[in-house]
């Protein structure tokens, strides 16, 4: 996307990767404040999602380019959907990485597949995370949730599982709280979903797009496309036909 001059702004979602998380060993000063796996709300991310966005549409971070003249969210549905309820004018247009479902749904599918357990006890690298921290039960599990065979190679298998991150526990249970309501938002939206995607389409994400569930949450746009992309599972990005769907 830079290369066809776009500017991109990404951050890592709180308790995830480079963001804060609670390590035992930290020391509570302004430095290291980190927050617990009990802790992290999924209405809490909802907020810094619309908070950052309503910071890039002002140009605090955009010195260099100024104000934007347009923001486009692209992403998962994870906090997208309830942040255009609460305020539809926030981004310009939407891009996203799996088809619109039942909260409720996605997670029992979603704790089914990853088979969790707490984070520090099955990853060295997750050592210092308290125990509200989930990840994938093995290896297996994370290829059951987001690969499609024969679509994909071991060693990207590997790769995935080496940067793939862990979820704060309350994080999940408060998501099925959050219901995905239709939203007012009138600008583009562009889904994509992995033709065999398992925890949004149970498998069959042809099926679940001619249900039509996007076109009852997308109420306000004129410009809605969906997309499936044939042989993937929920990883568009880490099969071998990933070029096909960029």
């Amino acid at each position: 996307m830079t290369s066809k001059g776009f500017p991109v702004f990404y951050y890592d979602r709180l308790g995830v990767s480079q963001s804060q998380r609670s390590i035992f060993c930290a020391a509570p000063d302004s430095k290291t404040s980190r927050v617990s796996g009990y802790t992290i709300q999924f209405p809490t991310q909802v907020q810094i999602l619309g908070a950052l966005s309503k910071l890039l549409r002002a140009g605090e971070y955009t010195a260099e380019i100024g104000k934007p003249d347009s923001i486009v969210l692209v992403g998962h549905q994870f906090v997208f959907l309830p942040l255009l309820k609460r305020d539809p004018e926030q981004p310009h247009a939407l891009t996203i990485a799996e088809t619109p479902n039942n909260a409720g749904e996605d997670i029992k599918i979603g704790l089914e597949s990853y088979s969790p357990r707490i984070a520090n006890t099955v990853e060295p690298r997750f050592s210092g995370l308290d125990t509200g921290y989930l990840f994938f039960g093995d290896i297996f599990n994370h290829v059951n949730a987001f690969f499609a065979a024969p679509n994909y190679e071991v060693d990207i298998v590997e790769y995935a599982q080496s940067i793939a991150q862990p979820f704060a526990i309350v994080e999940w249970l408060s998501r099925v709280a959050t219901p995905f309501p239709p939203n007012n938002f009138s600008g583009p939206v562009l889904i994509a979903a992995g033709e065999y995607g398992f925890i949004t389409c149970g498998g069959d994400c042809p099926s679940t797009f001619s249900e039509n569930i996007a076109q009852t949450i997308f109420q306000g746009t004129q410009n809605l496309e969906t997309y499936v992309h044939p042989g993937s599972g929920q990883s568009l990005n880490f099969h071998k036909n990933a070029t096909g769907f960029y």
